[in-house]
């Protein structure tokens, strides 16, 4: 025991030379880390290069490294010849010196969970050093018993074996159920960006959601950057101006793109002969080997047959084959507006309207301006009702 109270002290001063050369180092100390294991940091918002990592000694690790920014990582533990997938649990890390501990390695969150178990186990870890993480402690508490309750819900809804035997109109209440509870994380989410706009893991999350284009009027934007900008971390605040540059090209309200596309007889056809035309427009991008994009196609349809006199909604691929094109719409009965665009159109589409995955949808107001987008047509739903 001795020894092991020399080493953590030698361990605290080098982290301490460290940190004031301008990097960071976080000391671990878990009983029942077995030794061999390795420990990495997964930095979520810089994914360049390989992950910093460490092999645990005698139950402690030390990482090092730099970051060029205050950041959301996380450490992932795992053990010799475990088929189980280890430990994890997250940290916001900065250039100084941590410290973490925990009871037993048993107590820390695993890396792999149903339900909620793990995300009560985070409170198990304690994370001491720095500011930021002092802000992502406040964060973390704030909206767990959210994550927690959005978990439970998206188990009772697909994971229960009770789930198995239910028929579709037994589902609905958990359907509903997750659905609220995935709302009230968001609601929990952005409560606390609000609250705390200069917090480091506000910045990140403000990052993300103003990356979401036709999310913001310029005039919102204005706003949302009078209250951002106070970050003390300069490389925050200029990748913000960036994300914050890129969103002003696709503003809420903003006319929409006009293209072509073919339809299933092989003929040309404008968007511009839909949009702008006194009636609201969905435009559905798709493809047949889209497992989301298939799984959305009921709620397109609810929308199609709710709003049958104001609504025009068109489904547009980007299958590269015709066939797989037409077998995916024969199977799934879309009988709505249907065209699909050659790769290069599609290339182009994308950019115009700056997304890069799929289901990926658009409503277009009935004066042809953009009033939404986004991959929920749920959302959708809840806008035009």
């Amino acid at each position: 025991m001795k020894h092991l109270l020399i080493s953590v002290s030698m361990l605290a001063a080098a982290t301490s030379v460290v940190a004031a050369d301008g990097g960071y180092t976080i000391t671990g100390n878990i009983p029942g880390l077995k030794a061999g294991s390795k420990v990495e940091l997964r930095n979520h918002d810089d994914r360049r290069g390989p992950a910093p990592s460490a092999t645990v000694t005698d139950g402690h690790f030390v990482l090092e490294g730099t970051v060029d920014m205050p950041s959301e990582c996380e450490v992932i533990i795992s053990e010799p010849g475990s088929d189980l997938g280890g430990y994890a649990f997250p940290i916001m890390v900065e250039n100084v010196p941590y410290t973490v501990t925990a009871a037993h390695i048993d107590s820390v969150p695993p890396s792999f969970f149903f339900g909620s178990g793990g995300l009560y186990q985070e409170r198990n870890v304690r994370i001491e050093g720095g500011e930021a993480q002092r802000q992502y402690a406040d964060y973390r508490a704030a909206i767990l018993p959210f994550e927690i309750a959005a978990k439970n819900a998206h188990y009772a809804l697909y994971i229960d074996p009770a789930e198995k035997k239910r028929t579709a109109e037994e589902t609905k209440p958990y359907e509903q159920a997750y659905k609220k509870a995935e709302a009230d994380l968001a609601n929990a989410r952005r409560a606390f960006m609000n609250a705390y706009p200069t917090y480091h893991i506000s910045a990140r999350l403000w990052g993300d959601v103003i990356d979401e284009p036709f999310t913001f009027t310029d005039a919102e934007l204005d706003a949302l950057w009078g209250r951002i900008k106070g970050n003390d971390s300069s490389v925050r605040v200029a990748r913000l101006e960036k994300t914050l540059a890129k969103a002003r090209t696709c503003v809420k309200g903003k006319k929409y793109s006009d293209f072509t596309a073919l339809d299933p007889e092989g003929g040309e056809n404008a968007m511009s002969a839909y949009a702008g035309k006194g009636k609201w427009v969905l435009l559905d991008f798709w493809a047949s080997w889209c497992g989301p994009c298939r799984m959305s196609i009921p709620a397109v349809r609810e929308i199609y047959k709710s709003h049958p006199d104001r609504l025009e909604v068109i489904s547009v691929s980007c299958d590269a084959e015709d066939a797989s094109w037409r077998k995916a719409m024969a199977e799934e009965k879309m009988e709505w507006r249907q065209f699909r665009m050659p790769e290069e159109t599609f290339k182009s589409v994308s950019k115009a309207y700056s997304f890069n995955s799929i289901p990926f949808m658009l409503l277009i107001d009935p004066e042809g301006n953009i009033s939404f987008a986004g991959h929920d047509p749920a959302a959708i739903a809840s806008r035009l009702n």
